[in-house]
């Protein structure tokens, strides 16, 4: 704090009344009392702040481990839903290929028809 009586006289010293010194320095001290912190009240504010901090960090910790688990839950799911996807596609895919083969075979088959057609026609043509 500061030295009242000391302060007093300077004030005294530059042209203040001895009244107008008090009330000044009243003022002063009644300013540094309202807005000024002490090294104890510091302290405590300062240890306080750090104990929400550590609480703080203890609940984030916590958080991130409970975000991490339900990630890997997330993953795990995601890639059996993935696995199970690409196992129907494959079997669409082999369904297709069937289907592509029966198609070929039975234009084939047509194809054959037509020309056996078109050869009897051409030698029905030829005798004619």
């Amino acid at each position: 704090m500061i030295n009242a009586i000391k302060e007093l006289e300077k004030l005294e010293e530059s042209g203040f009344t001895t009244d107008q010194a008090k009330v000044s320095l009243n003022i002063w001290i009644e300013l540094m009392n309202e807005n000024l912190v002490t090294k104890v009240e510091f302290k405590e504010e300062t240890l306080l702040i750090r104990k929400e901090m550590l609480l703080m960090r203890a609940e984030l910790k916590h958080d991130i481990s409970d975000l991490r688990t339900e990630m890997y839950a997330i993953r795990a799911e995601l890639k059996g839903e993935i696995a199970a996807l690409r196992s129907e596609m494959k079997g669409e895919i082999a369904s297709l290929r069937s289907e592509m083969k029966e198609l070929e075979h039975r234009m084939t088959i047509k194809m054959g028809i037509i020309m056996g057609i078109g050869i009897t026609i051409l030698g029905i043509l030829q005798r004619l």
